[in-house]
């Protein structure tokens, strides 16, 4: 699944997997059976730390994601 989160100056492309029988053998492969809370063209918080990016969810859970791709404004 790819999620594409707007900020002020910047979009990102955000890759999210999840695979519930294995757990997290690879970074942005997640454990869990669901994909983020996320609501379509509303507002979250993200955070940056490299190439990856923190985002909350509408349910108040942090799922980290590997960038794909930072597109500037």
């Amino acid at each position: 699944m790819h999620y594409w989160i707007e900020t002020k100056d910047m979009t990102y492309v955000l890759d999210y997997g999840f695979n519930p029988t294995i757990k997290a053998p690879w970074p942005g492969q997640h454990s869990r059976n669901r994909s983020p809370n996320l609501t379509v063209n509303g507002k979250t918080k993200i955070s940056v730390e490299g190439k990856v990016a923190h985002v909350l969810d509408d349910n108040g859970r942090d799922v980290k994601m590997p960038i794909l791709e930072k597109i500037a404004k």
